[in-house]
């Protein structure tokens, strides 16, 4: 009797359990994904082999946003355009569109990875008519890129006039499907899926005029010396410009500056235990929040990762990540009318090295539990959680796996 109670049981258990892994979002189970495209000071030491630790970086006006030295007329701004991505996926086509003011700069150099043979007809140049530096190269066949950092073109342009404080280069229509003009495509045919983060940052050209400007943000930072002038380039050929910039090739407004754009979360804290991170804040008191957006990675300032949390949460846990490597995060409050509230301070842990928490967490304040209800604020649930942990799915899946041989077992010998 006991044995038939524990078949029927486990046949039930089982069936259940196989129903509940089947609708469990495979995102919740998957490692995030995302690639992201920045700018950077042309580096010849990363041609070949990844050297991002040899190569320099713009400046960081806030997360989203890197800032050049200041510039000149007829100076040259030579920079990489430059992918990265945590999970060394198989990349096959990238495209993107930058835009930027041809008043203010002129196009000197496109050269692209010559790993991506095949381009599109027409966007491989400048097009200061438009206002766009158009650039889609790919590749096909077995060739596929996979590392985790890629150099996919150098650009280089001439600083025509130096007459405005600065001007913006900026990643244009940045699609989440795979008909956009900014996207990085991996697989080929039905497999294609963009996996470009959809948050992309720009980069400010400050120019000479902006060292007498009042304004607050040429003094976020301390003055860089300016990239080197090189005489060794032949002037473009003069282009006919149009006497304005194309509406469409204008960069996107910045947000409208309201009373919860201003606001910042405080206190942020993050600590770790072996391969997981926990993060924790203070709830930010508006009644017009309605969730936060936490963002990470493993540079700082370029955040490939985004988690969204209701506005109940405090604290989350991200699972699961390489061990010995240094994240970044940052918060920002989400509102009702989808706005976001300044970027909170960036805090950094490495992984598996509680002696890298930062204030207030500590690596003695993770509550000694089963790792499915640690967080850093000792609660029995963790809000904004997503994922069941590995330990847990895998044991879920012996288990639907033990009831359905049981029940194929009993329906033989019944028959």
């Amino acid at each position: 009797m006991a044995s038939r109670d524990l078949t029927q049981w486990l046949i039930r258990g089982g069936l259940i359990l196989t129903v509940y892994i089947s609708i469990v979002p495979r995102s919740a189970l998957a490692a995030p994904e995302g690639a992201r495209l920045i700018l950077r000071p042309h580096c010849e030491e990363s041609s070949g082999e990844s050297e991002s630790s040899e190569c320099p970086l713009f400046s960081i006006r806030n997360p989203l946003t890197r800032e050049t030295p200041i510039f000149k007329k007829d100076d040259l701004l030579d920079m990489d355009l430059v992918l990265i991505q945590d999970n060394g996926l198989p990349i096959n086509r990238i495209r993107t569109w930058l835009a930027y003011d041809p008043n203010i700069l002129d196009g000197d150099l496109l050269e692209t990875n010559t790993d991506f043979p095949d381009t599109a007809p027409g966007e491989h140049d400048f097009a200061p008519s438009e206002g766009y530096i158009k650039i889609d190269i790919s590749v096909s066949g077995t060739n596929e890129k996979q590392d985790t950092e890629i150099i996919l073109a150098r650009i280089r342009m001439r600083v025509r006039q130096s007459t405005v404080p600065s001007t913006p280069i900026s990643f244009y229509d940045v699609a989440q499907g795979t008909d956009g003009h900014t996207m990085v495509i991996s697989g080929e045919g039905t497999d294609a899926r963009n996996i470009l983060f959809p948050e992309l940052g720009s980069l400010l050209v400050r120019m000479e005029n902006a060292q007498s400007s009042s304004s607050p943000t040429v003094a976020d930072h301390p003055p860089i010396p300016p990239i080197a002038k090189q005489t060794n380039i032949s002037p473009p050929q003069p282009t006919v410009l149009p006497k304005t910039l194309p509406t469409a090739a204008r960069p996107n407004p910045p947000t409208p500056v309201t009373p919860f754009t201003l606001l910042q979360i405080q206190n942020i804290g993050v600590t770790t235990e072996e391969v997981n991170i926990f993060l924790g804040w203070d709830p930010l008191s508006t009644p017009d929040l309605i969730g936060y957006n936490v963002y990470y990675a493993s540079r700082s300032g370029e955040y490939i990762h985004k988690r969204s949390l209701d506005a109940t949460a405090t604290s989350t846990t991200v699972r699961d990540l390489p061990i010995g490597v240094k994240y970044f995060f940052a918060i920002r409050g989400v509102n009702r009318a989808q706005q976001e509230s300044a970027f909170s301070k960036e805090v950094a842990v490495t992984t598996g090295n509680p002696a890298s928490s930062t204030a207030p967490l500590a690596a003695s304040m993770i509550p000694r539990t089963p790792p499915a209800l640690r967080t850093p604020l000792h609660s029995t649930t963790v809000p904004g959680q997503t994922g069941i942990s590995s330990w847990l799915g895998a044991m879920m899946i012996g288990v639907a796996l033990i009831g359905t041989i049981l029940a194929i077992r009993k329906q033989l010998l019944l028959s």
